[in-house]
């Protein structure tokens, strides 16, 4: 029963409302009128002239809303607003430029910024951006819902349902902020939210009443009914203009107001009650129609039911209306909230002009006290010129001609200055639309007011600087490339006058076409689109608000003109794009300085890549500005690492000797302004701390102003030149010190070969008792130490001749060793580790026997109070990978290596590099020659062999010797070396100039049975010999002598007997004069000072030889 009590009371509300519709659609008559085209709007003379200035004016309208703007079947649009927006131009005198878009992307408000004029309205959309007119239609607000929904009472009913609203809906707001608890649904298009209720997705849908009926006949969505009215505010339509377009405004108001409410019901009847019509579903009407006879069939039993129900529904009522109260009283707190915490001021006044009410922002910008502002009448507040203007515009709005007003108003503010502001007024009316109060919202714009001034003063004076700049050229045009302004610049540099540009396409006038198609074909592959003509100045300025390229304007005699051009865009203040300007700099000249320095540089740069010596350039600062190829190899920095570094970083150089850094070369040539050479002895450490010798020289570099803006170092690798030098020095050294020892050796031999020689005989003649034997032995031994040292002077000028054989190494240590144990301090102790299994060489036993003795007394000279000496061999083998830069200096090949360790007090870095010079010597004066270490290099030298030394102080030195180990041939021979005494026979001819050498070698011969002869010099020799060579068997001739010397002398006496046996004895020949002497017939030759035996065995060897 209650179920059916609730549907006849539903049942009841609806049939009222369908004749409610009925009634009212009957009640306008359907008939045509013909508007009134005689009723012009009364437009000012200002106003009339601004639209001559603006001859188009864009408007954007839908193209698919039936009955409301939408395209007919040939294609041109229809409906109300299409005639309405007909009447206003017929009224005002002006033309709209429609822009035609669909529904979806008009509400959307993504074509606002491309249009003048746009559809509206001033309930949600922002006042402070936009300018609009009255209303001009209102469009319901309705709920719809599915067909088996029975009865929708109004906005209650949509407490807690699932609603859907177009997003970009303006009345949405509306929905999100009732307190009813309404669950908002945003959907991207009304078809989508019909589908959505359709399909159950959403309970209903709040949507204006045009569209969603032309939607559900057009979609055939069966299940859909507008439900009734939501009993929200209706949509109220109005035109929304350009905020700097104010004079559009009055004049589509006027016209509006011109538009009596006759036509405008007229045209909503031909257009939109059709539509109404389209969203009433008769067979729900015939539903409840039967449902209503059934209904009153049951009339009498429901008024029974009444009373007990009409205390219920009291109780209800009663309860609905204390939550409309409640809801009220939280409308008006938020309203009371908004208004006094608004960021903008708003005011209260009444239509006597007096102030009601003022939030705390208002008083603020007047510097008014609430209690002070409150009463005082606008007038007081009103600029002087502004008051008139005002009251006629209040008059006009409580009259019904103006229904909103936007201005930019004078305030007065207490001190007496004068406020800017943007004031935006309603005039709010009651129920009978009788005025009540005005509500105005104030924005102070004082200081942007000031700021707009400032930026026309500058401006201006920009137009001031513009046309006397007569260096830049500056250009300004529309969006489309017109030329609008040409300075005197521009004229100079293009020869055109402003007369002959203006008004006129700038890339046409002074631009190379083909230049123009290259860019275009650029910016088309970058932006995606097809850019053509003055777009190519524009695209990339309006995107990035600045563009600056290079280009070549055509002057007007056709000559060319490099420029660097920048475009920047021109916005207005909605950021749309009107403009652009254009600022030139010839850079022809530039561009030519810029060619040719490049080419020079070009140049320098293959000059400086072609030369061999290494170059680089430095800033006044000391950094890097510029190396060569052959800097980069030297230094070990590429180029692009090491400009920009300090030179420092790059160019470290060292003193040779004293291994201290040496002062940077680019202070040196900043200081002295001069060219400035290094220090001789300058290392340069690369970046692999590889060491170069190198020669250097600085200059500085100059600018045309003589300023030093830099310097230039070259410098050159002389490390082989340095090592050449050195050893050039070194041999002239060393031919000098082989002079010198060769003359002390030829003397000092004859004089010791008397003394062994003498000492021989006198200890075969003089009793053998053991103290004469002991003192012949000194005689002896002091004299083959003299001999010892004699040779040693020989072998170190190599003046001495080698007697070469194969020799057993590890033999000759060993007869090292014992003479070192007997002659060194014994507190050393001496040890042979030898490891080499192959043992022979080929060479001169007296000469390493002397040089292996230098290293051992050498040795335990540095060990004062005894030590170790540690003798090692091996054998090593330098394969050809090793090269010939091997750590020894050594061709390919295997070699014996003998280590001479001993730990001593070890040599001075400083002095080890000197150690194998002649004469030098770190020992007191009278303890050491300086020819030992030199004799033992010398000896090494001449083997094929190498001698090295390393060294710590404190801890010992080390000697190692490597010789080349001998062949197999060479292993074959044998050395047979016999030192008796051989008697003989035959006739010798002594011929020496030392009478010494003679006296003793007759002594010598005569008494092993030979027949001697004498004489002092070579000439005499010569006469002696050309008067009886036969009686002689053999010459013993001495090389070096006066008038004639030994070789002069041998050859004569072969031209006079050519089959003369001769023995040369010599202290001081080069072995390559005895090598041609034999050649020539020399039978052999025997070192002085001799002793009688190996004089007697060379006299029988070469007596017994059969020519």
């Amino acid at each position: 029963m209650a179920v059916g009590r609730n549907n006849f009371w539903a049942l009841t509300c609806c049939i009222f409302l369908i004749l409610l519709n009925v009634l009212s659609v009957s009640a306008h008559p359907s008939g045509d009128s013909t508007p009134d085209a005689n009723n012009k709007a009364q437009l000012t003379a200002k106003e009339k002239q601004w639209l001559a200035d603006h001859p188009t004016i864009r408007i954007l309208i839908p193209d698919d809303v039936a009955g409301f703007s939408n395209l007919n079947e040939d294609g041109e649009l229809e409906g109300f607003l299409v005639d309405y927006l007909k009447l206003i131009e017929s009224r005002a005198g002006f033309k709209f430029e429609m822009v035609k878009h669909h529904y979806q992307e008009f509400v959307t408000g993504k074509l606002q910024k491309t249009v003048d004029v746009n559809i509206g309205t001033q309930q949600v959309d922002p006042l402070d951006q936009f300018q609009f007119t009255n209303v001009i239609f209102r469009i319901p607000l309705v709920i719809i819902t599915r067909d088996d929904v029975p009865f929708v009472s109004g906005r209650h009913w949509l407490a807690g349902k699932r609603v859907a609203v177009l997003e970009t809906f303006a009345p949405r707001k509306f929905l999100e902020e009732d307190p009813l608890g309404i669950n908002v649904v945003p959907v991207a298009s009304v078809k989508e939210g019909l589908y959505a209720v359709s399909f159950g997705q959403v309970d209903a849908m709040v949507n204006g009443l045009l569209l969603p009926t032309q939607i559900i006949s057009s979609e055939h969505i069966t299940n859909l009914k507008v439900a009734g009215q939501s009993g929200y505010p209706d949509y109220e339509g109005c035109l929304r203009i350009r905020r700097d377009w104010p004079e559009l405004q009055s004049v589509i108001n006027k016209a509006l107001m011109s538009i009596k409410p006759e036509e405008h019901d007229q045209l909503m009847r031909r257009w939109i009650g059709g539509v109404v019509q389209q969203g009433v579903h008769w067979r729900s009407i015939l539903q409840w129609g039967g449902l209503l006879g059934g209904g009153l069939l049951m009339l009498l039993i429901a008024s029974v039911i009444w009373n007990r129900q009409l205390k219920r529904q009291v109780a209800l009522r009663t309860r609905e209306l204390e939550v409309a109260a409640q809801t009220l009283r939280e409308s008006e707190e938020r309203f009371r909230s908004t208004f006094e915490h608004a960021a903008a001021g708003m005011v209260h006044t009444s239509t006597q002009g007096t102030i009601l009410r003022a939030n705390d922002r208002f008083c603020s910008i007047l510097g008014y006290p609430m209690d002070q502002i409150q009463g005082m009448h606008f007038r007081d507040l009103t600029h002087p010129d502004d008051r008139e203007k005002n009251h006629d515009t209040f008059r006009q709005m409580c009259q019904g001609e103006i229904q909103h007003i936007q201005l930019q108003k004078r305030y007065l503010h207490r001190d007496g200055s004068i406020v800017w502001c943007n004031l935006s007024t309603t005039l709010l009316r009651d129920h009978q639309e009788q005025p009540l109060y005005f509500i105005s919202v104030v924005e102070d714009i004082t200081d942007r007011y000031q700021a707009q001034k400032q930026l026309h003063e500058l401006n201006n004076k920009l137009q001031s600087v513009m046309d006397a700049s007569t260096l830049a050229l500056i250009v300004t045009t529309d969006d489309q490339g017109v030329i609008q302004l040409y300075n005197s610049g521009a004229q100079r540099m293009l020869g055109y006058t402003a007369e002959e540009v203006v008004g006129k396409q700038t890339p046409v006038l002074f631009h190379l076409e083909e230049e123009i198609k290259t860019k275009a074909a650029k910016l088309t592959q970058q932006l995606g689109r097809e850019i053509k003509g003055f777009e190519v100045f524009a695209a990339q300025a309006e995107f990035g608000s600045y563009d600056e390229n290079q280009w070549t304007l055509v002057h007007k005699d056709g000559s060319h003109v490099l420029v660097n051009l920048g475009v920047t865009a021109i916005c207005d203040e909605h950021g749309q794009v009107t403009g652009f300007l254009g600022v030139a700099q010839d850079i022809t000249e530039r561009v030519k300085a810029k060619q040719d320095l490049a080419q020079k540089e070009e140049n320098l740069r293959i000059t400086l890549n072609s030369i061999g010596d290494a170059v680089i350039a430095t800033d006044s600062d000391g950094n890097v500005v510029q190396m060569n190829p052959v800097a980069e190899k030297l230094t070990g920095w590429q180029a692009d690492k090491a400009l920009g570094r300090k030179l420092t970083d790059v160019f470290h150089i060292i003193n040779a000797k004293s291994r201290q850094v040496m002062p940077n070369p680019v202070e040196k040539v900043l200081e002295s302004g001069e060219i400035v050479g290094l220090a001789n002895h300058t290392i340069l450490v690369s970046a692999d701390q590889t060491e170069y010798q190198i020669a250097d020289s600085g200059a500085p570099i100059r600018n045309d102003a003589g300023q030093i803006i830099g310097v230039v170092l070259v410098f050159r690798d002389v490390t082989t030149e340095y090592a050449m030098e050195a050893r050039i020095r070194e041999t002239e050294k060393m031919q000098a010190i082989g002079q010198l020892a060769g003359g002390i050796a030829h003397d000092f031999n004859n004089m010791l070969g008397g003394i062994l020689g003498s000492a021989e005989l006198l200890e075969d003649r003089l009793p053998r008792d053991a103290e004469t034997h002991e003192l012949f032995e000194i005689v002896k031994q002091s004299a083959r130490r003299a001999a010892d040292l004699t040779n040693k002077l020989l072998a170190f000028s190599r003046k001495q001749p080698k007697e070469i054989s194969v020799l057993d190494v590890h033999q000759i240590l060993k007869d090292t060793v014992a003479i070192l144990k007997q002659t060194i301090d014994r507190r050393i102790e001496i040890n042979c580790d030898f490891k080499a299994t192959s043992k022979l060489i080929h060479g001169d036993a007296t000469q390493l026997h002397n040089a292996f003795l230098n290293l051992g007394i050498n040795a335990s000279h540095a060990m004062p109070n005894g030590g170790k000496i540690q003798i090692t061999t091996d054998v090593i083998d330098l394969t050809p990978e090793h090269g010939p830069k091997n750590i020894f200096d050594l061709k390919a090949g295997q070699y014996i290596q003998i280590s001479v360790q001993d730990s001593g007090t070890g040599i001075a870095p400083e002095h080890l590099n000197h150690i194998f010079e002649p004469f030098f010597t770190t020992k007191e004066l009278g303890k050491g020659t300086g020819l030992g270490l030199a004799t033992v290099f010398s000896s090494v030298k001449q083997h094929q062999g190498s001698i090295t030394a390393c060294s710590e102080p404190g801890s010992g030195t080390r000697f190692t010797i490597c010789l080349p180990l001998a062949t197999a041939e060479q292993s074959d021979e044998t050395a047979d070396v016999v030192s008796q005494r051989v008697h003989g026979q035959g006739h010798i001819f002594i011929v020496d100039d030392e009478k010494v050498m003679r006296v003793t070698a007759k002594a010598i011969l005569e008494d092993l049975g030979y027949e001697v002869s004498l004489a002092e010099d070579g000439q005499i020799a010569l006469d002696r010999f050309r008067e009886n060579p036969d009686a002689f068997d053999l010459v013993v001739l001495d090389m070096m002598m006066p008038n004639l010397n030994g070789k002069d002398c041998f050859l004569a006496m072969k031209q006079i007997r050519p089959d003369i046996k001769v023995i040369l004895s010599t202290g001081y020949t080069p072995e390559s004069e005895l090598l041609a002497m034999k050649a020539a017939g020399l039978t052999a030759w025997i070192k002085k000072p001799y002793m009688s035996g190996p004089l007697s065995q060379k006299i029988q060897e070469v007596l017994e030889q059969v020519d």
